[in-house]
């Protein structure tokens, strides 16, 4: 389950902010993980707040091959998973997920 999906099935309201979003050249780990090939990725990069206090930093890459033109999508409004799966026709059947606990930098914690 996604974390905005686990807000949202606990009637928590939250906002987005979208500190980053485009098609990138992946580092190794990175392309390895999507079979990307050397293709560009998506990637986005967003603050999840709850009453206007920043509690997750996201990080998400998705192959840029499978969803051509997301980079133009607005993720303050739509989720990412959503929009993977109901515009792009994707079927998400694995993720990865690393959490890392540390302080956030003066423009995250704004």
């Amino acid at each position: 389950m996604a974390f905005s999906e686990d807000l949202i099935s606990k009637g928590i309201a939250y906002q987005t902010r979208v500190l980053d979003q485009r098609c990138i050249k992946p580092e190794q780990a990175i392309d390895s993980l999507l079979a990307a090939h050397g293709q560009p990725v998506f990637f986005l990069h967003r603050v999840r707040s709850i009453q206007e206090k920043p509690i997750i930093l996201l990080e998400n890459y998705v192959a840029c091959a499978h969803c051509p033109g997301i980079e133009q999508d607005d993720f303050t409004e739509n989720r990412l998973f959503d929009t993977l799966e109901n515009k792009y026709g994707l079927e998400l059947s694995w993720g990865w997920r690393t959490f890392e606990a540390r302080s956030a930098t003066a423009e995250i914690a704004r």
